[in-house]
């Protein structure tokens, strides 16, 4: 454990308007949800990628139509927000090159005015609110 592999790691959500969501099983039917994001400290020239932990779950508890509309809405930040978080990291760590590490990619920071109004059509129950 510890590493994502193609053997506990699969993606869970693949939107084309959205963000990539993904699954990595922890053990004892538990599944750790994540996605790729980008941010930068106060002041920072650049974003760089981070793994945003949505949480761990059991597999009963993970409902696709919920992570869609999560994908979504994650989604209205912008066409170049979503191209940044479904690319690749950056290249392969100096010291673990055969092991698969890979350093985040670097952006500049994105606009704000990106945000798409439009884009989050998947109808979400009264339950599945986030507050």
């Amino acid at each position: 454990m510890g590493s994502f592999s193609t053997s506990n790691h699969v993606t869970l959500v693949y939107h084309d308007d959205g963000i990539p969501i993904f699954a990595a099983d922890v053990g004892k039917l538990l599944r750790l949800l994540y996605h790729i994001d980008f941010g930068a400290p106060t002041n920072s020239k650049v974003e760089s990628q981070f793994i945003r932990i949505f949480g761990v779950f059991s597999h009963a508890e993970i409902d696709l139509r919920f992570w869609k509309a999560v994908s979504a809405q994650l989604g209205r930040r912008g066409s170049e927000y979503i191209l940044r978080c479904k690319t690749g990291a950056g290249t392969p760590l100096p010291f673990k090159k055969s092991s698969g590490a890979f350093s985040p990619q670097l952006y500049p920071p994105l606009e704000a005015s990106q945000w798409r109004e439009h884009g989050a059509d998947i109808e979400i129950d009264e339950s599945q609110r986030l507050e």
